[in-house]
């Protein structure tokens, strides 16, 4: 069996077109502001990658930049601001943040209207429960590489590996259940997680631990779906071992999957803030 690579890099090109289209065509004039806090490189990188992406997509970006020592109520001072601003209609705040602010409560404080990464828990539960909502970014994500296979996808089984599977596997299983595809979930120090791994059509790992998924933990032809990052030696990898190749039907490489694709749905969700925003008016 030959592993074919799902490209994120043409399904975030897709993605992008579609939103630059929409705003053209509309002739609208939206507005996300990125909020980063410290001096974390990776943060930093991330950052610069969604400006670029929203400029390509005629979106304008305003970066706000506070000092590491900045304090909770600082930020949540900012983060009020951008609320009532009628220029701004998606706010982003760059994770990671410092130790002493609460990240909870600074998510919590954005409007849900123009949370758009979609991790206020109004967006989530809302998401969870099939209303209408700002739904995840990394849920978008997902469903569209799996569409981008065009495989029978009605009927398959996937499994979320993660560290924290009990809050990310829900808004996952609500992205899937449209297409049929039933979603459990496992730790990877379950006891029996090599067997739940092999029995699932779909895998979607986000460990943050290279090579934690190999060839015999899989069933042959499953579809991986790579999420973790880590840097090795100078080069980012995945989860997923490269010894998979010839046993996985496909599989979303790291890097050049799940990231471009996840900044892409984000872009989508900057347009879908100004639909709720609007909505209410």
């Amino acid at each position: 069996m030959i592993t074919r690579y799902i490209n994120g890099r043409e399904i975030a090109a897709d993605i992008h077109d579609e939103v630059k289209d929409e705003i053209e065509h509309e002739k609208l004039d939206l507005g996300l502001a990125a909020v980063l806090v410290g001096n974390d490189e990776a943060s930093h990188i991330y950052v610069r990658l969604k400006e670029r992406a929203a400029k390509r997509d005629g979106i304008r970006f305003e970066r706000i930049t506070l000092p590491s020592t900045t304090a909770q109520g600082e930020l949540l001072s900012v983060i009020e601001e951008l609320n009532d601003r009628d220029d701004i209609h998606a706010i982003l705040i760059q994770l990671p943040l410092p130790k002493q602010i609460d990240a909870d409560e600074v998510i919590l404080s954005i409007d849900p209207a123009k949370d758009v990464d979609g991790f206020h828990p109004v967006n989530v539960d809302r998401f969870i429960a099939g209303q209408s909502a700002v739904p995840p970014v990394l849920t978008q994500a997902i469903v569209a590489m799996l569409e981008s296979t065009n495989e029978k996808l009605d009927g398959r089984h996937a499994i979320v590996v993660a560290n924290s599977p009990a809050l990310f596997a829900p808004p996952v299983s609500a992205a899937l259940s449209p297409l049929n595809v039933t979603t459990d979930w496992t730790k990877i120090d379950a006891s029996d997680y090599k067997e739940r791994l092999k029995s699932a059509d779909i895998v979607i790992v986000a460990l943050g631990k290279p090579g934690s998924i190999n060839k015999e933990m899989i069933k042959d032809g499953a579809i991986l779906i790579d999420i973790g990052t880590t840097k090795v030696d100078g080069k980012v990898v995945g989860d997923v071992d490269p010894n998979v190749d010839n046993h996985a039907s496909w599989r979303s490489p790291v890097p050049g999957g799940i990231g471009p694709v996840t900044v892409a749905t984000l872009m989508k969700n900057v347009l879908t803030c100004y639909r709720k925003q609007e909505n209410r008016l």
